[in-house]
């Protein structure tokens, strides 16, 4: 005989202050997030225990899902907590925010993005875009500013060297779309999930901001409607972006790299995703080769260059195991390739293999790579280009197959 069983009572959900010492955590004088009872230890994700719904002994139980919910919304509270520091810094730094779609209210579906206060008299541009998914407005990498230093992690860091190096900043927010209209604020997808399991579904319709409803539209309008009428037209303008908002910037200039290409001057990337298969523009495939760089993540040696032709790019070894940490640890080879382009443009980039024909199989290709590496060496800053050799000619090596 069949019973129908009470479903247990749902577990009430629990509220996290918005501050870090009723949080049991601060910044000490290294500039570390630490916790108040234990100095030396750094942020615990599961302070609350850990959940595994994979338990395959009989005897044992399963903790409770509602602790890692716990988890999940302290872990929310710190990231905001950063999030705040972070943005308090780079305003005190001069950059300051703009709400997207342009003349949006405070409390209408909205956006940010930080600028530099000199933007439009600047001769010198530098876009930052963290990855849409696991950055934020003004943050590399939220894990990145928890086990390290706030300034690691963040942009205040790459901020700081970009003012030096004399540039004018513009951040974008590729992964802050969602809007919350309980908060009137908006949100990545991770701090949604974190919310009061009392709000309504995600809906992409009613929770999408205009013109920003996607990492591709957002890069498209801060393009259209910041960089085209406020930066000045004979400005170089360099990028430094990670994962998807990368692959949004290489989609975005692809369709309209006639009227960038005179205006765009290098960019470096962080494992990003985009195919030179998807290029249409010749020029801009040119320009991937001869000014732009993507760094992946790799177990080769910081900065060993790879040869790999899925991006039609120069690849280097990031030494790193998570995509969030690429620009944190590699910023300073970021910094010094970016000034050697402006100091050498014509041969900031080692050769890039292309692919002509049928993709080869893997033995094919690692035959190819074994007489590139064997007959033609790369020519990087250590390796002046013969002079028999035009630059074009250093800088493409094809592989038929």
């Amino acid at each position: 005989m069949f019973r129908r069983k009470a479903k247990p009572a749902k577990a009430k959900e629990v509220e996290f202050p918005i501050n870090l010492e009723e949080l049991g955590l601060f910044i000490n004088d290294q500039d570390q997030l630490r916790q108040i009872e234990n100095p030396d230890e750094p942020f615990e994700y599961y302070i609350h225990g850990k959940s595994n719904g994979y338990v395959y002994d009989k005897k044992l139980a399963a903790p409770p899902r509602e602790k890692e919910r716990m988890n999940e919304r302290r872990r929310e509270a710190v990231d905001e907590c950063l999030r705040r520091i972070v943005i308090q810094r780079l305003e005190d730094m001069g950059m300051k925010k703009v709400a997207l779609p342009l003349g949006a209210a405070p409390d209408e579906p909205h956006l940010s993005i930080l600028i530099s206060e000199n933007l439009e008299t600047c001769k010198k541009v530098l876009i930052l875009s963290p990855d849409s998914s696991g950055g934020n407005l003004g943050v590399w990498g939220i894990r990145q500013m928890q086990q390290d230093t706030i300034n690691f992690g963040s942009m205040v860091d790459t901020v700081r060297h970009a003012n030096e190096d004399g540039y004018a900043v513009v951040i974008l927010n590729p992964s802050q779309t969602i809007w919350d209209y309980e908060a009137k604020t908006p949100m990545n997808f991770l701090s949604w999930k974190a919310k009061d399991k009392k709000t309504a579904a995600l809906d992409h319709a009613k929770n999408s901001i205009p013109g920003n409803k996607t990492p591709e539209d957002h890069v498209e309008y801060v393009f259209n409607n910041v960089l085209r009428p406020m930066v000045l037209k004979d400005a170089e303008i360099d990028v430094i972006a990670g994962g998807f908002s990368a692959y949004s910037i290489v989609k975005y200039l692809n369709s309209n790299w006639d009227e960038w290409k005179g205006r765009m001057f290098a960019m470096a990337f962080s494992e990003s995703s985009h195919a030179i298969n998807n290029i249409t523009s010749e020029d801009f495939r040119l320009f991937l080769r001869l000014r732009t760089r993507n760094y992946i993540v790799h177990n080769d040696t910081r900065g060993e260059y790879l040869l790999d032709p899925r991006f039609g790019c120069a690849t280097y070894s990031s030494a790193t195991m998570f995509p969030q940490a690429i620009i944190p640890e590699c910023r300073e080879l970021l910094r010094e390739y970016l000034r050697n382009a402006h100091d050498n443009p014509g041969n900031c980039n080692p050769d890039v293999p292309v692919i002509l024909g049928d993709i080869p199989d893997r033995d094919e290709w690692l035959e190819q790579l074994s007489s590139m590496k064997e007959g033609n060496p790369a020519f990087g800053w250590d390796a002046p280009i013969p002079a028999e050799m035009s630059a074009d000619d250093a800088k493409i090596s094809e592989i038929t197959v």
